[in-house]
């Protein structure tokens, strides 16, 4: 995460681990939804970028517990001072 919030973080060098799992609508807003190809430990992890520029816009850790419920935990960014949001 703090590569992610110092700006240095970029998906490129994961590109073979990821895998492109659609376009998502949140409201009016389209995003294209990468998915980890495999779990990270208990965890899968979902990008969200947006269809315009391809910035992060949000990024999703989802998994079970030992006693099997379901959670996620949700990062939702602000828009770049770069971006024409």
């Amino acid at each position: 995460m703090a590569k992610l919030y110092a700006g240095l973080f970029s998906l490129a060098r994961f590109e073979d681990q990821l895998q492109l799992a659609g376009v998502r609508s949140f409201g009016p807003e389209k995003l294209y939804q990468l998915t980890s190809k495999a779990p990270v430990g208990p965890l899968t992890v979902h990008f969200y970028l947006r269809a315009d520029d391809f910035f992060l816009k949000r990024l999703v850790f989802s998994g079970t517990t030992p006693d099997g419920d379901i959670y996620e935990v949700n990062y939702d960014f602000a828009p770049s001072r770069t971006s024409r949001a």
